[in-house]
């Protein structure tokens, strides 16, 4: 008689083995920056787009976009072991560089996903040879793609 309860309780324990779900993680866990471009129509904030348009990380050896027509919005990716990322752009042949300060901050995105880093900026240089300005809008880049930056033409 005393055996039953021990038999129902492992009984339960192999049919419900755990509550969390299966266990797949379906979600992107990579936190990007995402900018737009924009120019100014008289008083009115516009949205612009960059013909022969080109975006690597300097320092690395991949294209992020390469010479891509009718670019209205970039996202690239942060470097998780710096404290700032530099970011070579190209429109036709004038050539500007973006760098971002920034600190890393690991983020639990789930059970099944695991962490993931955010970056939370703290300021940001560039050159002024086709860019105008640059607009940190949202200092956090995380998972939600929103945009974070403004780059004036």
């Amino acid at each position: 008689m005393k055996r039953i309860p021990l038999l129902l309780i492992m009984f339960l324990l192999a049919v419900y083995p755990s509550c969390e779900g299966d266990g797949v993680c379906t979600q992107s866990v990579m936190s990007v920056v995402n900018a737009g471009f924009y120019g100014w129509d008289g008083s009115t904030e516009i949205g612009v787009s960059v013909n022969h348009f080109t975006l690597s990380g300097e320092g690395t050896d991949s294209l992020l976009y390469d010479s891509e027509n009718s670019v209205t919005a970039i996202s690239f990716p942060m470097d998780m072991n710096a404290l700032s990322s530099t970011m070579i752009l190209q429109a036709d042949t004038l050539t500007d560089t973006l760098i971002i300060n920034y600190a890393v901050v690991p983020v639990l995105v789930s059970y099944e996903c695991g962490f993931t880093n955010t970056f939370e900026m703290s300021g940001l240089s560039y050159t002024r040879h086709f860019i105008d300005s640059v607009a940190l809008i949202k200092k956090v880049a995380n998972l939600d793609n929103e945009e974070n930056l403004k780059i004036y033409l």
